[in-house]
């Protein structure tokens, strides 16, 4: 069982022991805890490792390092291991590469397990990104529902950072969009909760952002030590000659008014957080990153990027699909999953549901996995 991490940019996880979904999965299988490419153990892209490469001669290095080659990897690594087939399970964007490596070499898969991961494949980006607005939205909306004390509490700091300038204890630089990208946490299973604890930490006596504080958001962004996320994010949407990512996120934000925090703090209306989304100013506002900010000019005007889904592969696909999809996902829209569960036909099983966030796999990952692989064997009828 090959585990496929999200991110992109995220090596898999250092275990101690079986626990989670990895408890379940041994139980049958030999897992392979996969430091995809750039990542881990796997050539790591960081600032070092980029340090003197010039701007085009990293992106054009950086190309090279999305889901179509990760799934060469997982090829070498199959090939490596004398087995015929292997199973896959793919979280968050580990989905995304397992639709290519169905495109690719569906042959080589037994079966795949797909949580929070059915990727929006044949869609624009600049739709993807809307769909992705409207979501963070309601998930602010329920954040206040859920604290609506913190309603004040988030609009002094963000009186606060507009009208200093508020160093990280990394070096970082905290503006106003820096601590409301923080809402990428409320995506996930007691990302919310754990979001109003840092919050009432913010000010110390004397008016000033509280030190905790500072280090708890410096804590939440790891772009800083991963930064293939922010270069490379965009691209994993990316496909054919005529679709540059050109900011995506950064551009459909300005569609929606109610994402404007300055016109809501001056009328005196809820703030939004973003979410799960990269922007230019995070090259000039991450210390790591502001060297990397020409190489991520040149990805974002990137014109001619390479398929990664062969469409008719995927069409009624002959390797069983064994999915968890999250209804109000705020990472991966439903509504786009459907489309792709349909698309693979009758051989892709969906259990769809509202009891998990996007991090079901983290937050009860047992429970999950053991429900998949009784789809797999018919144990369950789901869907019913």
């Amino acid at each position: 069982l090959f585990y496929l991490q999200g991110g992109p940019g995220f090596p898999s996880g250092r275990v101690n022991g079986p626990s989670g979904w990895l408890a379940r999965a041994v139980q049958d299988h030999r897992v392979i805890l996969l430091d995809q490419r750039g990542t881990g153990r796997s050539a790591p892209i960081t600032g070092q490792t980029l340090d003197g490469l010039g701007d085009q001669q990293a992106a054009d290095l950086l190309i090279n390092f999305r889901a179509d080659n990760i799934v060469e990897d997982c090829e070498a690594f199959r090939r490596a291991l004398g087995a015929k087939k292997i199973r896959t399970l793919g979280q968050s964007y580990g989905g995304f590469i397992t639709l290519s490596y169905l495109s690719r070499y569906p042959d080589s898969l037994e079966a795949c397990f797909v949580t929070g991961g059915l990727a929006p494949v044949g869609q624009h980006i600049d739709d993807v990104y809307r769909a992705t607005w409207k979501r963070v939205q309601e998930r602010s909306r329920r954040y206040y529902e859920m604290f609506p004390g913190d309603r004040e509490r988030v609009r002094a700091v963000v009186r606060y950072l507009s009208e200093h300038n508020v160093q990280l204890p990394s070096g970082g630089i905290l503006t106003v969009d820096r601590f409301l990208a923080t809402g990428i946490g409320f995506g996930k299973s007691g990302g919310m909760e754990d979001f109003h604890w840092t919050l009432e930490s913010a000010f110390v006596a004397n008016g000033e952002l509280d030190y905790r504080f500072l280090v708890a958001i410096d804590r939440d962004h790891a772009w800083d030590t991963n930064p293939i996320y922010w270069l490379m994010h965009e691209s994993i949407y990316a496909e054919g000659a005529s679709q540059p990512t050109k900011w995506a996120a950064h551009r459909t934000q300005k569609e929606f008014p109610a994402l404007d925090w300055k016109k809501a703090l001056a009328n005196g209306e809820d703030i939004v957080f973003s979410g799960e989304m990269v922007f230019p100013w995070m090259g000039k506002t991450f210390l790591e990153l502001k060297p990397m900010d020409g190489v991520a000019e040149k990805l974002a005007a990137k014109s001619d990027w390479g398929p990664l889904y062969d469409m008719e592969k995927l069409k009624n696909c002959k390797v069983p699909v064994l999915a968890a999809a999250y209804y109000e996902d705020m990472y991966v829209e439903w509504k786009y999953s459907e489309q792709v569960a349909k698309l693979l036909g009758p051989k892709c099983k969906v259990w769809l549901t509202n009891e998990y966030q996007h991090n079901g796999l983290r937050a009860n990952g047992h429970n999950i996995l053991d429900l998949l692989l009784k789809m797999y064997h018919g144990e369950v009828a789901i869907p019913s």
